[in-house]
């Protein structure tokens, strides 16, 4: 899978310049075959499995219920961390879409949250950005967590991040305003569980990527409806790709 960029990045450039595309045909596709079986030989990594809805719901309880005046830097921290876990998971966002979530992206109106997806995957040569919204008090406590976060972090301008911790504002500029790597979301829930000692099962792996798996199947194991599962997730509803993203052993 990791070769896969490169051959890509190899058929594109010799197709721009007029030429065959060399790293496609039967030889390719069976050496990338035989370099896996090597690679498995050595044994294979922990499977990346969904992220439990009840673990985010413990992330989401300790945020609200910290006390932030008390709280020391390490908590402020994993306070940010609990905050943006809660919010990607709610809606099913990919990692990098959610770490670059800006303060003008999130708003509120009398009845709903509205999350503007402005540099979704994919996404980005379109002239209009996708709008989730999500009416207030639909996940309990959520409201207040997002309340309490503002609160904390302070008025922004629209384009700063929407995850910048006050202490990490005086070190921004106009110019050069704080943007978070798109493995941000991965790092934050990964510190977030570290703190509140929440691990998965032997042999499983939780990530950045286990909250849209996690959303997508909760959601299904609830009984929402595969159309709007699809919408939150930004998956066509004729495409597989979804199944791959719903495990039907969800509770």
């Amino acid at each position: 899978a990791s070769l896969q960029p490169y051959l890509s990045a190899v058929n594109a450039a010799h197709d721009d310049l007029g030429f065959q595309k060399p790293a496609l045909g039967h030889l390719v596709a069976r050496f990338r075959s035989g370099l896996a079986h090597l690679q498995n030989t050595a044994g294979r990594d922990a499977e990346r499995v969904l992220l439990p809805a009840p673990i985010v719901q413990t992330a989401h309880d300790w945020a609200l219920g910290l006390d932030l005046a008390s709280a020391s830097a390490r908590q402020l921290s994993a306070f940010r961390a609990a905050v943006a876990t809660v919010l990607n998971y709610c809606f099913f966002a990919r990692g990098a879409t959610g770490s670059a979530l800006c303060c003008g992206d999130v708003r509120r109106t009398d009845d709903a949250l509205h999350i503007t997806l402005a540099r979704e995957k994919g996404k980005a040569k379109n002239q209009r950005s996708r709008v989730l919204s999500m009416p207030l008090g639909s996940v309990r406590g959520l409201d207040d967590l997002l309340k309490k976060w503002e609160l904390f972090r302070g008025a922004c301008a629209d384009s700063e991040s929407f995850f910048v911790l006050p202490a990490e504002r005086s070190a921004a500029t106009k110019l050069r305003p704080i943007r978070f790597a798109s493995t941000s979301i991965d790092r934050w829930v990964h510190e977030i569980l570290d703190h509140l000692d929440l691990q998965p099962p032997p042999g499983d792996k939780w990530s950045g990527h286990s909250e849209r798996k996690g959303a997508a199947s909760a959601a299904a194991a609830i009984g929402v409806r595969r159309n709007r599962i699809c919408w939150c997730g930004g998956w066509s509803i004729q495409s597989s790709t979804v199944h791959d993203y719903i495990d039907p052993t969800c509770p």
